[in-house]
């Protein structure tokens, strides 16, 4: 049975077909081979988005990474950390970076938010975050 080769295109017969686990060699009457390789990868696509806002210098002010309903936000201002997380537009994580502090509150903790971290929204709609163990602050804009 005749098919036209790969390489050259002209109708040619195939004469030998070597097979072996993931490659297959067509040999043809005209002399070319041609080489089929089949390559089996799981690949996933899943959907985030990152940002990062840096000041005059290139410092990074503040880290924020979306990925579906759950958002992780670190404020590098005015120094150290402090990582928010949100869920659905909740916060339902926050966490003092701070060496020396480490305050640390989750949703579903013994001790209420209140407790560890002063959360409030200025005039100008600005929420600003308060560790209250070490005093460092967080401000979303």
């Amino acid at each position: 049975m005749s098919e036209f080769c790969p390489a050259c295109n002209k109708l040619v017969e195939l004469v030998n077909v070597e097979k072996s686990k993931n490659v297959t060699v067509n040999t043809y009457s005209c002399g070319h081979k041609h080489i089929y390789i089949i390559i089996n990868e799981k690949i996933s696509i899943k959907e985030s988005l990152g940002i990062k806002v840096k000041d005059k210098k290139g410092k990074v002010l503040v880290e924020s990474k979306i990925e579906g309903p759950i958002e992780k936000r670190i404020s590098r201002k005015p120094s150290k950390a402090i990582q928010l997380v949100f869920k659905e537009g909740r916060i339902v994580h926050i966490h003092c970076k701070s060496a020396e502090c480490q305050n640390e509150w989750k949703i579903g903790d013994e001790d209420p938010l209140d407790q560890k971290f002063s959360i409030i929204q200025n005039q100008e709609g600005i929420w600003i975050i308060t560790c209250k163990k070490c005093g460092r602050e967080y401000s979303s804009g």
